[in-house]
């Protein structure tokens, strides 16, 4: 699929709003029965007729602009490295206000002043390689910009497949073209109807040290396999700064993480657990950037960031070119990796300027109220529209958010955001807090009961038991004891009590909380969740 660069298209740098006017999709969407199955939706319908207008006028847009979505989401076909009509390798970068770029790398022995790009129209800078040297497969390269303040920058490039350190141990990206494309084994399994998820960050998938890619094909998957999981989360793949972050400060959307392997390395991952029918989700951060990306103030004036919200890096997705790469980042690994879909973290903050404060009263007049990024909600309904389209019938996509908005999980056609999954941390909540604090006597099957059921009319949702970011419910059985408990066969009341009852937690959130199910890595086993 690194096929032929795209004509330039002659975008708008925002996308526009349509106002009032109402399309004809929203003309379909007031007929629908979402009114029906939750009249409170009632007080908000014009502002979900609107927003479907909207999507529908970005459609639209992005059809008469860019010869549909499809084309527009293969941004690698004219951004980064690429091969052009004529065969001749190019490389162009978006940096729309930059007075002057370079290309530097191993190839010209990291000169400054060898290697300008030629500034085009709508913000683009280009180089074509018309023989002599040029950037073999792996090798490093960097672009120098001149800021409009005066200053010169080095960036690692935004669409770089691959990152790998230089010389003195600062990020670089490299130009991943290997001689032999990967020779794929095993078609994707078709998506199970009761998806068992095993949550995972590869890189402490191991018993010592960073796990890795051919690690976790090699030790963990038959584990999932064994365990009867059919679908993994794979969290942390892109390149990050921060290990610690589990992948939430991503540095380069379409580089999968230097510190686990190479990209081919990944596929063969993937390519294994297919073999297994397992499907494999991955996490995609696209709401913000680490502050040490490229994309956080890239030439001087935050050209895919808000500059006065989350310090400069959370991503403004009203912008055509960010659109354009969140995008492509989705096509991608579904194209270039076979992932089935995507887990999209943090989409409270992609749905809220306030990251939910407001929705959080749980009012609908304030879901849908003046914090609501009307931009990070079109954009999400967009993302969904895709993936599905790349993968009918057979893709994930799951939204982590902690709202409760409604319509995350329904259809656009019917008004919603187009999701597969949500992430529900009723069932998590509900058992720590009970844990905590009531007693096992005073614990009353009807409310558990009620809780585990409750949800948006007709939104699938994917349940777990442990709750993120905390010490899991046997830990917490076991008195903190976790430790001693590992190093000891004997049995005591505390520990039978302890396993008796958190088997019992996982079967009735199994049984009743979700149309899906998930385990994070270690939590089957009482270890800490990350």
């Amino acid at each position: 699929f690194f096929g032929v660069a795209m004509a330039a298209p002659r975008p708008p740098l925002r996308v526009q709003s349509t106002g009032g006017n109402v399309s004809g999709l929203a003309t379909r969407v007031q007929r629908t029965t979402v009114f029906d199955l939750d009249p409170k939706l009632e007080e908000v319908r014009d502002r979900i007729v609107a927003r479907v207008s909207r999507y529908e006028k970005w459609l639209t847009d992005i059809a008469s602009s860019e010869s549909g979505m499809e084309v527009f989401a293969e941004g690698w076909n004219t951004f980064g490295f690429h091969r052009g009509p004529d065969g001749s390798l190019v490389f162009r970068e978006w940096l729309p206000a930059a007075r002057q770029v370079f290309l530097i790398g191993d190839f010209n022995g990291w000169n400054h002043g060898t290697h300008p790009l030629v500034k085009e129209t709508l913000g683009r800078w280009k180089i074509r390689f018309l023989g002599g040297a040029e950037p073999g497969h792996a090798s490093r390269v960097r672009v120098r910009i001149e800021t409009p303040a005066g200053e010169w920058v080095e960036r690692v490039p935004v669409w770089s497949r691959a990152v790998a350190p230089d010389a003195a141990g600062a990020p670089a990206g490299v130009h991943w073209w290997p001689p032999f494309p990967y020779d794929w084994r095993h078609s994707r399994p078709a998506r199970p109807h009761n998806l068992r998820f095993y949550e995972v960050h590869v890189g402490s998938a191991a018993d010592i040290g960073i796990g890795s890619f051919a690690r976790f094909r090699e030790s963990v998957l038959p584990r999932v396999l064994q365990l009867g999981y059919n679908a993994i989360i794979l969290a942390g793949v892109v390149e990050h700064c921060e290990y610690a972050s589990g992948g939430r400060d991503v540095t380069a959307l379409f580089a999968p993480s230097s510190k686990l392997g190479n990209p081919e390395e990944l596929k063969e991952l993937i390519d294994v657990a297919h073999s297994m029918g397992i499907i494999v989700v991955m996490d995609v951060v696209h709401t913000q950037v680490s502050p040490a990306s490229s994309l956080a103030n890239t030439d001087g004036a935050f050209a895919y960031t808000h500059p006065d919200r989350s310090a400069g890096c959370a991503l403004d997705h009203s912008r055509w070119e960010v659109l354009r790469l969140l995008l492509s980042n989705l096509k991608y690994f579904m194209e270039a990796f076979r992932v089935d879909g995507f887990r999209f973290k943090d989409g409270t903050a992609m749905l809220y300027v306030d990251k939910g404060a407001a929705a959080a009263s749980g009012t609908y007049s304030d879901y849908f109220g003046p914090q609501f990024d009307e931009a990070g909600g079109l954009y999400l309904m967009l993302a969904n529209e895709l993936v599905n389209r790349l993968h009918p019938g057979g893709a994930v996509t799951i939204i982590e958010e902690t709202t409760g908005v409604p319509t995350l999980c329904r259809p656009v056609q019917e008004g919603g955001f187009g999701g597969f999954l949500r992430m529900d941390n009723r069932a998590a909540s509900l058992w720590t807090d009970h844990l905590t604090h009531v007693r096992d006597e005073g614990w009353s099957i009807g409310h558990v009961a009620f809780q585990l059921m409750a949800k948006r009319p007709r939104e699938k949702r994917v349940t777990f038991v442990e709750e993120m970011g905390t010490t899991t419910p046997l830990v917490n059985l076991l008195l903190g004891d976790q430790q001693s408990w590992k190093l000891t066969t004997a049995s005591s009341v505390v520990c039978d009590r302890a396993v008796a009852l958190h088997k019992l937690l996982r079967l009735a959130t199994f049984g009743l909380a979700g149309e899906a199910y998930l385990t994070t890595a270690g939590g089957e086993y009482g270890d800490p969740v990350p």
